[in-house]
């Protein structure tokens, strides 16, 4: 889409065909040349350093002022103080991606493009790196990039096992004492669930974009914030080329690929569990302490129990956000295959077929009924598997139509209360 749009505005300023491959060639030394500078404005002087060295490898002269003039009409750059920058941070990225897929097979400069494009394989918590990397990877398919992130994602908290959430929840199972409440859908317009949702989504991302973080590399010795959200952005990015390339990348780097994401996701939930239960005693007292500010009349065997539940429900965000964050990084029908391969490589962990039903619940055309009575079966006396199938399940009905028959019978299984919708015998892909 971002290459549509903007071969679309650079047409829209060229007097020649010729014109087109001119300027995506310079923009992208533009934005090369700024990478290397680290900087995010740009000269006139800049610009006409990168026209001279243009002229002198292409023998190709460009009036700068007028590629400038021309690169503003078309909402390319935009003017920025005394100089120019990108309109669209996006834009930057794509270019400098370009600049390292035209370049990478001119034997002078490879050895030190590939080395560039190591070092921003191995520092991702750098906002930037992972934009660029996704589009080069879009551009490339480069098996080496993403062997290198593989081998980076099997390194990230790799003491932990990777989730079960079976026996490794047992310690929060035992603090359910109150029966499971009903979970109410607050409208009944699927549309509009699907509205706000999006607008949610785009509120947290408008929130977080300036938060462009450091370029370090991981190690364990860093903070347990920095490591997941590395963790995170190392799914981000491996989830793009899997679903980018679900028909030409082949068998076993896509497996390797969806194994990755779901284990390295699940060995943050591994760390999260084991923290969770090793300062039990000290979470207690934290929340017991911050409901009693706010309910002081509180007695203090109902404040216990509300610690306790407090605890409940942090494990079980965490738990089903993971699940998410999975389901929405690698998902996709076309991807059917690999999930089942995956599941079956990993068909005692329950943790694994949570995250495949999730994937069919949020990407698929048909709901996979016999899974979930599966596994609400097998999750019935663990509470903590039992609360992420459950809001998998309210989530879908929250936001997708389904059948009379579907929403009836996993409303009342799961005790989700639902308003009359507008019901669909068929669904098409493009409802979904």
């Amino acid at each position: 889409l971002y290459e549509a749009l903007i071969t679309e505005r650079l047409l829209s300023v060229s007097a020649k065909a010729t014109d087109l491959g001119t300027r995506y060639t310079l923009i992208a030394r533009i934005a090369y040349y700024i990478y290397k500078r680290d900087a995010s404005t740009f000269t006139r002087d800049d610009i006409n350093f990168v026209c001279d060295r243009y002229l002198s490898e292409y023998q190709i002269r460009i009036d700068p002022s007028r590629l400038i003039d021309d690169l503003v009409r078309a909402d390319i750059f935009e003017v920025s103080g005394s100089g120019y920058e990108f309109k669209y941070p996006y834009y930057y990225h794509f270019f400098v991606a370009r600049y390292f897929r035209d370049n990478l097979a001119d034997p002078s400069l490879s050895a030190n493009l590939a080395s560039q494009l190591t070092d921003m394989a191995d520092r991702i918590y750098y906002e930037p790196y992972v934009n660029i990397l996704m589009f080069y990877l879009y551009f490339t398919k480069d098996i080496g990039v993403i062997e290198r992130i593989l081998a980076n994602a099997e390194a990230i908290y790799a003491t932990y096992q990777p989730a079960a959430m079976e026996g490794d929840v047992d310690f929060v199972n035992r603090l359910y004492t109150s029966p499971t409440k009903p979970i109410l859908l607050p409208c009944d317009d699927i549309d509009k669930n699907r509205d706000e949702l999006r607008q949610q989504v785009d509120d947290v991302e408008a929130s977080t974009r300036n938060e462009i973080g450091d370029t370090i590399v991981y190690s364990e010795q860093l903070n347990d914030f920095i490591k997941i959200n590395i963790a995170f952005k190392t799914i981000r990015i491996l989830g793009q080329v899997l679903r980018n390339f679900p028909g030409s990348l082949r068998r076993n780097i896509k497996l390797r690929i969806a194994e990755q994401c779901y284990l390295l996701g699940l060995r943050v939930l591994g760390f999260v569990l084991g923290s969770v239960e090793t300062n039990a005693d000290e979470l207690r007292r934290y929340f017991s302490q911050l409901i009693h500010y706010r309910q002081p009349s509180m007695s203090a065997q109902k404040l216990g129990q509300s610690a306790e539940e407090a605890m409940i429900a942090l494990v079980e965000i965490w738990a089903y956000g993971i699940v998410k964050i999975l389901s929405h990084s690698v998902g996709m029908e076309d991807l059917a295959e690999t999930y089942r391969e995956v599941a079956g490589r990993h068909k005692d962990r329950i943790s694994v077929h949570l995250i495949d039903a999730s994937i069919k619940l949020d990407h698929f055309s048909t709901f996979p009924e016999s899974q979930i009575d599966t596994l609400e079966r097998r999750l019935m006396k663990n509470h903590i598997g039992f609360s992420v199938l459950r809001n998998l399940v309210a989530h879908y009905l929250y936001i997708f139509r389904s059948t009379r028959a579907i929403r009836q019978k996993y409303s009342t299984k799961f005790k989700i209360d639902t308003k009359p919708v507008r019901y669909l015998e068929a669904i098409s892909e493009n409802e979904r």
